[in-house]
């Protein structure tokens, strides 16, 4: 299993749990520096006894539904998100639950701060553009 150094700033309880959120998420970093990690899980026995096959589907549907929501609100209250890949049986020890990790997502204040794209009908242009669609329209012509 991969072993992940806590930051420098935490310690004790806070520490050893940054710790395990970042080994948990295939030792990313992010898993364990952010604000906030969410392991969206659910009991698949149960979904699926209830709604059979189409359980594992629609718990997944319901879970990218969440992220969906979470990610989008995030990032519009200038904090940063992402989803990342995780270690399935390790996060079922760690919350010591039977239910299934389906997504992880990581919160926090990002390392850059993006710029406003301009208002609607009124939109900034990208730097590098016209030699983007240059290229795009050389490749085109092949």
């Amino acid at each position: 299993m991969v072993r992940v150094r806590p930051r420098d700033r935490t310690s004790g309880e806070e520490a050893s749990t940054r710790e395990l959120s970042a080994v948990l998420c295939l030792g990313q970093p992010l898993g364990g520096d952010s604000a906030y990690t969410v392991f969206e899980s659910a009991d698949l026995d149960e979904v699926l006894g209830l709604l059979g096959p189409r359980g594992y589907r629609a718990a997944h549907a319901e879970a990218g539904i969440v992220n969906g929501r979470l990610l989008p609100c995030a990032h519009a209250l200038g904090h940063g998100a992402t989803g990342l890949t995780f270690f399935d049986e390790a996060v079922r020890g760690a919350f010591e639950t039977t239910a299934s990790c389906l997504l992880v997502a990581a919160v926090g204040a990002p390392a850059y701060r993006s710029r406003p794209g301009g208002w609607p009908r009124h939109p900034v242009e990208l730097a590098g553009y016209d030699a983007l669609m240059t290229r795009l329209q050389a490749g085109l012509r092949r």
